[in-house]
């Protein structure tokens, strides 16, 4: 495995922006990242873009707002770890010597106020309003927490 180096980041402040489509955000944080690389979108040989909520090819759909250059482009579903699970996609597409610049995107537009819903239907945690994705992370920690004595 070879080194990495992150070149650039980009985001889009943290907010509800009803006007404004999640492609359209996930365009401004592209644009941010590569400017803060000083590369081009030409420059980019894959790209991975983590979501949860937004449908089948955000990725397409955001990086063709970008610049469409005909690269591979991978959509990532991992919940809560969308955007994470990109960024080591693009991390170990590099690191094997697949490719040489790559880009990770982790895009989100709540379309509900809240918290996200545990998406298991057989968790018994559920029925008692523990179902909560931060609940339900809390609960893990506490428990390795008393498992291994921190």
């Amino acid at each position: 495995m070879r080194s990495v180096v992150i070149l650039g980041v980009g985001m889009v402040k943290f907010g509800r922006y009803p006007d404004v489509p999640a492609e359209e955000m996930g365009q401004r944080a592209c644009w941010a990242a590569l400017e803060d690389t000083g590369l081009e979108w030409k420059d980019v040989q894959v790209a991975f873009c983590g979501n949860a909520f937004q449908g089948n090819t955000m990725g397409q759909r955001t990086f063709n707002r970008v610049g469409m250059t005909g690269i591979p482009t991978i959509n990532v579903e991992n919940a809560c770890a969308s955007g994470s699970s990109a960024f080591i996609m693009a991390y170990q597409s590099i690191a094997s010597g697949m490719y040489d610049i790559a880009l990770a995107l982790g895009v989100e537009k709540m379309s509900f106020k809240g918290m996200i819903d545990s998406t298991r239907q057989d968790d018994i945690e559920r029925p008692l309003g523990l179902g909560a994705m931060p609940t339900k992370y809390a609960l893990i920690a506490r428990r390795y927490m008393e498992d291994f004595g921190l």
